[in-house]
């Protein structure tokens, strides 16, 4: 069965005037309203097969809002008041690498290169592979974690469940409980999702902005999205 899709006269999308009223009067924000305007388009287009006008269907001006950054002294608290060693050292990979969560929770054993002190992301962001770095105090938090475990994983670097020796890696939100509870007990007012990305970018664009040669070496795709990070520095 079709579903039924309101349109105005003439209009080969749905009313604008009906949807723009919808999303002012539930007082939705520009991202949001972006989002389900994106998801409408997919579905005229892919399901419909229905031409689509993006004059007819005006996005929003994007929010952009310039992130929390921690200082140094607020990081080392931080991962002081970590709440249990296994929540410390999640911690710590996460502020020297500045992997994402879902990075995180992948990483395999055999991606911890002492040699070369470099750590193998594998299916990044965009389903991309790449290197960051292995700093000696992080390698050592590693290995001192590894000695802690009751069963020596063979194939993730964080099993999953309580005691940690399942076969399965731990979800993301792990690391999102970590980072806040060891921010609440560390009595941080700041709004803290993740401690990674403001941390390497930090480090990076100091770096690395001024020359464009150099994002290569950072593994960036599109170094404008992180250009954003000097307006806090």
């Amino acid at each position: 069965m079709q579903p039924s899709i309101t349109a105005a006269p003439g209009c080969r999308c749905p009313s604008n005037a009906n949807y723009t009223f919808g999303t002012r009067a539930r007082k939705l924000k520009p991202n949001t309203v972006t989002q389900r305007l994106a998801a409408l388009r997919f579905f005229f287009v892919k399901t419909l097969h229905k031409p689509w006008s993006a004059n007819e269907t005006p996005y929003p001006k994007k929010v952009v809002r310039l992130p929390a950054i921690l200082s140094q002294e607020e990081v080392a608290r931080l991962i002081d008041a970590a709440y249990t060693p296994f929540h410390r050292v999640v911690l710590m990979t996460l502020y020297a690498t500045g992997v994402r969560r879902a990075e995180l929770a992948r990483l395999k054993v055999t991606d911890i290169d002492s040699q070369r002190m470099v750590i193998h992301v594998q299916g990044g962001k965009g389903r991309k592979d790449r290197e960051v770095m292995l700093s000696p105090k992080l390698l050592e938090a590693l290995r001192e974690h590894w000695r802690s475990l009751r069963r020596k994983p063979a194939e993730w670097l964080f099993p999953g469940n309580r005691w940690h020796t399942a076969t399965h890696p731990i979800n993301t939100k792990v690391a999102w409980q970590a980072c806040q509870a060891a921010a609440q007990r560390a009595g941080i007012q700041k709004e803290v999702h993740c401690i990674a990305s403001p941390l390497t970018c930090w480090k990076r664009v100091r770096i690395c902005v001024p020359s464009k040669s150099c994002w290569g070496i950072a593994t960036w795709k599109r170094p404008l999205s992180t250009s954003t990070y000097p307006n806090v520095i």
